[in-house]
């Protein structure tokens, strides 16, 4: 059944689609009427069948344009009212492993686009993998690259004690490159918030890096430095973490005030101030969306 409103906003539509055939031109007042009948809907389905409908009437550039930056609107709007939460399509489940968070996010990011349930091994498979001991040459450390393999083992603990060092992590390229191969395209990305609302808004959650606190709640924000067998100096944090962001808050000016995303710890959603998990990221400024 379709909604009263609804009703009386497509009859509006057939009627300007008579009076307006020939240009398919709106004023300035008729956009604004249209923003804020559309605005005037109970609830975003209904909002985005009103806009669909729209779009297939009206073909011409500037105003398919016009129409998307109302649905770009609409989709704020209820961002800011924490109605756009695409979390409800993830399956949350705890990483399997001590030190498995990469390719447990991964997981679940795949899992979310093909539409069926992705083990961690699946994504683990695919990711070279370098278990030996760092060595020390000429007073340097030498070990692995995270931008390229896995480092370390996958059952260990943390620990920054360099005669005892352990580990075990991965950067975004690798796991991207698993990503492609099972099929979800995808792309690294710098920690930005605009290509973090641009995912959201087209229902899609964003895998991220970024620095937890420690068991006493404080930053740990002094890397272990090694260099690769190619010179390539590698910092490396401990607790280093990735998840998924499902959802943004707004401010009133538009910018992001808080950042909604799953904790490895427990199946709840988290929430933090976007400057504080900006900050967090930014030791590793990377993050991979689907392309």
């Amino acid at each position: 059944m379709i909604h009263k409103k609804m009703l009386k906003f497509l009859v509006m539509i057939g009627c300007m689609f008579c009076i307006f055939s020939t240009t398919f031109s709106f004023s300035l007042s008729e956009k604004v009427a249209l923003s804020d009948a559309i605005q005037a809907f109970p609830d975003y389905e209904t909002k985005n069948k009103a806009l669909e409908k729209l779009l297939q009437h009206f073909k011409q550039k500037n105003q398919i344009e016009f129409l998307q930056s109302l649905k770009q609107k609409i989709a704020i709007q209820n961002l800011k009212h924490k109605k756009l939460f695409v979390s409800w399509e993830i399956e949350q489940k705890l990483q399997e492993k001590p030190l498995s968070c990469e390719v447990n996010s991964a997981s679940l990011f795949a899992s979310y686009f093909l539409e069926k349930d992705i083990k961690e091994e699946v994504i683990l498979s695919r990711i070279p993998k370098y278990e030996q001991n760092p060595l020390r040459q000429s007073a340097k450390l030498v070990w692995w690259n995270p931008h390229t393999e896995f480092v370390w083992k996958i059952h260990w603990k943390q620990t920054k004690n360099i005669s005892k060092l352990t580990g075990y992590w991965v950067y975004a390229h690798p796991v991207s490159k698993a990503l492609h191969q099972i099929g979800v395209p995808n792309e690294v990305k710098n920690f930005k918030k605009y290509d973090i609302v641009d995912a959201l808004l087209q229902g899609n959650p964003v895998m991220f890096w970024y620095l937890q606190a420690n068991v006493d709640g404080n930053i740990d924000t002094k890397p272990v430095v090694w260099y690769t067998k190619d010179g390539e100096k590698i910092e490396w944090y401990i607790w280093q973490h990735t998840w998924l962001i499902v959802w943004v808050s707004f401010f009133t000016n538009g910018e992001i005030n808080e950042v909604y995303f799953y904790e490895w710890k427990n199946l709840d959603v988290q929430v933090m101030k976007y400057k504080d998990l900006a900050y967090r990221a930014s030791f590793f400024n990377m993050m991979i969306v689907k392309k």
